[in-house]
């Protein structure tokens, strides 16, 4: 026997042995709770009549088959050929306008892309991700660190702002993990969010297309090509016997200082899963960025309202009380405006949802809120919806209004609507409360 089939025997081995550890110590990270909002896309709908959607402010369903490619494993040839796209994607003096109630009104860049990592592996030492933005010229500017700890934690979030519409790809590299990208059609001041992890999670379907799951990050990119392949795992197992490996080669791929069993083990869980679908089900929702919110005449703001719109976790709730100081009611309401144009046209939206939490302490018990939106006919109309605790949701024409027992004001307008601007008003609080209304989001 010579000394490469000798080779080859040690190598299929220990292969065979980083297997073994594998079935016998699976990372059994269940993420069914954990990415519990990993939801369908949203389906943008032409119809601008008064309907339903479970976002803070979004549309209820955005093409299923939206972003079909980003399904594949790597982006085709139609991915890459960006002819239908504007040319600069930066400069919007040549975005299209739109007649808005017989206004020429011009278009913002108001899109948003979120890129959220969580890690579920454990490694030796924090991981640095870069997210970069390739956009529609194929230009690269944006480019984000994005650093996960080495326990297995919460998400980490970067996003690229004020995109204008076209297709962009997100591409997201880190030490010994090949390279993942995805393309995202930005459109309707939409904000998109890809949710991604570290391998892949149990309780998810990775096997059929159109399947809804976070993307993976596969780990075991040793030679730094960006794919995981036999080179890989012979390099790897070269640096695991003793073997002189090139210098830049990540064989350390649980960043803990050894080269051992334990980085096979790790590479072993990307091995040859190319024909899965490791592709983000892209989620959609309006873009923070077309919205804005102003308190109303008489009432007093504490906090940030641009805070809660940017999807910061980290953010505090906003407090409004009277500024008269006097108490809550139909004579002395607290009110804020929500401006829906910021992107230059009305936003398409189903459902509206305000969190006000269930605090005895600032619990609120009734209320009006007021869509002025845009008709088929390119008229501005009104509608009111009163909301009450404890009673069923309350309905005018199609619009309908009810508070829930965890103070969630939902708003359903029965088909998507090009919203132009809400009024929230709050005219009685439940009894012992401290006469303030604190929305959380």
């Amino acid at each position: 026997m010579n000394n490469k089939m000798r080779k080859n025997i040690k190598r299929k081995t220990t292969f065979l042995l980083a297997l073994s550890m594998i079935c016998s110590f699976p990372n059994a990270v269940s993420a069914e709770a954990v990415l519990s909002n990993i939801g369908e896309t949203h389906e943008d709908s032409e119809t601008v009549s008064p309907e339903k959607d479970k976002d803070d402010v979004s549309p209820e369903n955005n093409t299923d088959n939206q972003n079909e490619d980003d399904n594949q494993n790597s982006l085709s040839e139609d991915d890459n050929e960006l002819s239908t796209l504007n040319d600069n994607p930066k400069d919007d003096s040549e975005l299209p306008t739109s007649d808005d109630n017989n206004e020429n009104v011009h278009f913002n860049n108001v899109g948003k892309i979120e890129v959220a990592i969580q890690n579920f592996l454990s490694f030796g030492d924090d991981v640095k991700c870069t997210a970069t933005l390739i956009y529609p010229d194929g230009s690269t500017n944006d480019t984000k660190d994005v650093f996960i700890s080495k326990e297995i934690s919460e998400e980490r979030k970067v996003s690229f702002d004020n995109l204008a519409d076209g297709t962009y790809v997100i591409k997201v590299e880190a030490k010994g993990f090949a390279t993942y990208e995805q393309a995202v059609v930005v459109e309707k001041q939409m904000m998109y969010t890809l949710r991604l992890t570290t391998g892949f999670c149990n309780g998810y379907d990775y096997e059929n297309d159109g399947s809804n799951h976070p993307g993976a990050l596969l780990i075991g990119d040793v030679n730094n090509d960006g794919v995981i392949n036999d080179e890989d795992k012979n390099a790897l197992i070269d640096a695991i016997d003793g073997e002189q490996v090139a210098e830049d080669y990540v064989t350390d791929l649980n960043n803990d200082g050894n080269t051992d069993l334990i980085d096979l083990m790790f590479f072993s869980k990307s091995y040859k899963e190319e024909n899965k679908n490791i592709k983000a089900k892209i989620e959609s929702s309006i873009s923070p960025l077309a919205v804005s919110i102003t308190s109303a005449e008489g009432t007093h703001v504490d906090g940030d309202f641009s805070k809660l719109l940017s999807n910061d976790d980290t953010a505090e709730s906003v407090k409004l009380t009277p500024a008269d100081e006097g108490a809550i009611s139909e004579e002395n309401p607290v009110s804020v405006d929500i401006d829906m144009t910021n992107g230059g046209t009305a936003t398409q939206v189903e459902d509206i949802t305000v969190e006000t939490g269930s605090d005895s302490k600032s619990a609120v018990d009734e209320g009006t809120i007021t869509i002025q939106y845009v008709d088929e006919d390119g008229e501005i109309k009104e509608i009111p919806a009163v909301f009450k605790r404890g009673a069923n949701a309350l309905s005018e024409s199609e619009v309908s209004a009810e508070l829930d027992e965890n103070g969630n004001i939902h708003v359903h307008l029965g088909s998507q609507v090009a919203v132009k601007k809400v009024k929230l008003t709050i005219t009685k609080m439940m009894e012992g409360s401290n006469n303030l209304v604190d929305i959380s989001k």
